[in-house]
């Protein structure tokens, strides 16, 4: 389709810090917000879904230093999404108004802001309470704009676990300079409800770390393994043994269910199998110990 058309709208962020910022946390503050305006295209054809957000470009109008104030120019070329004539009504008329369109914006980097810093807080036993505060207030901001809960955690959600870090660490850039200041906010001149508190920023970790999974796995084929101890009527308890030259000590062994426990119950104690070692984090001791081994098929 070659008929669109572009629309343009004004956006801000102001941080509240007495002195100046660094311009390493500047520049990596600007790219961490160009990524989450990048985003919000998302939300802007959720609430127009006659239209589609073909090329989103932004630019730097001006940044103000001291209390350090972004004002960016975002310019988003729009089409239909399936037949242009469709949505040119649509279109048009967001043309002549496009205070809607910034305050979708406005709550789609809310969002995406509150999303990011919730995901890289996961599994950290950190503080979230005024993280999650934000982001109900973005729930409720929402609403006016006919926006649910549901809808805000469905686009959230779309976004892959693989991209989630990416968010993270964007949101964690966006965040950064106002840390610099112990009483610092946030402010957004699309929408003063959309103000991050310092207790939000103080939340907020310095960088992204992914979160540490609760279990790794490891799959061996046709791995020598030694039985110690068995049950011919339980597969998941009471058996146990070790794997010459990667666990040496007794571990419990959990037989899937298509090995035949009888037979094996019966058999030789030395054989070889295809096993799966699961180990759990200890979070006490920072590191992962190996808590059982999965018998999957037996040679």
């Amino acid at each position: 389709m070659t008929d669109s058309i572009t629309l343009k709208t004004n956006y801000s962020i102001n941080y509240t810090t007495k002195g100046p910022v660094p311009l390493d946390e500047i520049l990596e503050s600007l790219r961490g917000l160009k990524d989450i305006l990048e985003r919000t295209p998302s939300f802007i054809e959720h609430q127009y879904q006659d239209i589609k957000v073909n090329e989103i470009n932004i630019f730097i109008q001006s940044i103000q230093s001291g209390s350090l104030k972004e004002e960016i120019l975002i310019e988003l070329i729009c089409g239909g999404r399936e037949n242009y004539e469709s949505a040119k009504e649509t279109l048009q008329k967001i043309f002549k108004d496009s205070k809607p369109v910034k305050s979708i914006i406005a709550i789609g980097v809310g969002a995406l802001i509150g999303g990011g810093i919730v995901y890289s807080l996961v599994g950290k036993n950190e503080p979230t309470t005024n993280v999650q505060a934000y982001n109900n207030n973005i729930v409720n901001i929402g609403s006016g704009v006919n926006f649910t809960g549901d809808d805000i955690a469905k686009i959230i959600d779309s976004i892959g676990d693989r991209d989630k870090k990416k968010l993270a660490q964007s949101a964690i850039s966006v965040v950064k300079p106002a840390k610099n200041d112990e009483n610092a906010t946030i402010e957004f001149e699309n929408d003063p409800r959309l103000t991050i508190s310092n207790e939000f920023v103080k939340e907020t970790p310095v960088d992204y770390t992914a979160p540490v999974p609760d279990l790794k796995t490891e799959t061996f084929l046709n791995q020598p393994i030694e039985i110690f101890a068995s049950d011919r009527d339980r597969t998941d308890s009471v058996w146990a043994g070790i794997v010459p030259g990667i666990i040496d000590k007794r571990i419990r062994f959990v037989l899937e269910e298509k090995v035949d426990a009888k037979k094996l119950h019966a058999g030789k104690r030395n054989l070889n199998a295809d096993i799966t070692i699961v180990s759990r984090h200890n979070r006490a001791k920072k590191k992962y110990e190996v808590s059982s081994v999965q018998i999957q098929k037996v040679y």
